[in-house]
Order: structure tokens, then C-alpha cells, then sequence
């Protein structure tokens, strides 16, 4: 049985932290008459489905661990931005803001990736 990084398994305990926050805060929205809790909650699980689907198809280099680590703070930090605010924004740009840096994220590492596997064999002058 291969055993799982240690960066591995932080990206895991954060993302459940995260998930855990997110609901947390839509469920506060909930609470405070924002329209529309079942989409609200299923855009705001998005970000967290990508860093999992990023962490099983990104393996083999630390550095993908420890990118997707950080990834995985920023999730858990900005989960707590869900804010009561005059309009209830917050509950609607939080997973858009998420989702985009996360999108991002992904895509730099997989750009590498692939730039890495086409040049690995080539000389640096």
C-alpha cells in the first residue's frame, strides 16, 4: 500500500477545514434571507472540487504539493470572508473570487508541468 505525503494530507485537512467554513458562512446567508441557498452552496463547493481533482491528477514533484498546500490556505482563509453585508455580496463574489484564483492556480501548474515534460531531455546553452 503506497502511503500518502505529508503535503498530502494537509491539502486534505485543510480542504475539509474549508468546506466545513464555506458551509458554515452559506448556511449564515441562509439565515439572513439570500435568495437561492442551493446554488449558493454548490458554487461555493466548485473551488474545493479543483484543488481535489488538481491533487489527484498533479502527483510525482513536491513542489505540486506544496503549491496546491498554499492553495489549500488561501480556500480555507478566504472561506471566512462570508460577511453580512447591505447587499449580500459577499455570499456570491467569495466562491467567483475562489474559483478564479484556484482556475489559475491550476492552470500555471499544469502549463509547467506540461513544459517541463516537453523540454526535460533538451541542453541549456
Amino acid at each position: 500500500m503506497r502511503r500518502l505525503s505529508r503535503l498530502k494530507v494537509a491539502v486534505s485537512v485543510l480542504l475539509i477545514l474549508g468546506v466545513i467554513t464555506t458551509v458554515r458562512g452559506q448556511m449564515d446567508g441562509t439565515a439572513s434571507g439570500t435568495p437561492d441557498p442551493t446554488a449558493r452552496i454548490l458554487w461555493a463547493m466548485v473551488p474545493f472540487a479543483l484543488v481535489t481533482l488538481a491533487m489527484v491528477r498533479l502527483t510525482g514533484a513536491r513542489a505540486y504539493e506544496a503549491a496546491l498546500t498554499a492553495v489549500a490556505v488561501f480556500l480555507w482563509g478566504s472561506s471566512t470572508l462570508y460577511t453580512n453585508d447591505e447587499m449580500r455580496l459577499s455570499y456570491w463574489v467569495t466562491p467567483v473570487f475562489q474559483t478564479a484564483v484556484v482556475a489559475l492556480a491550476i492552470l500555471v501548474l499544469t502549463l509547467h508541468r506540461w513544459w517541463v515534460r516537453k523540454f526535460r531531455g533538451t541542453a541549456r546553452s
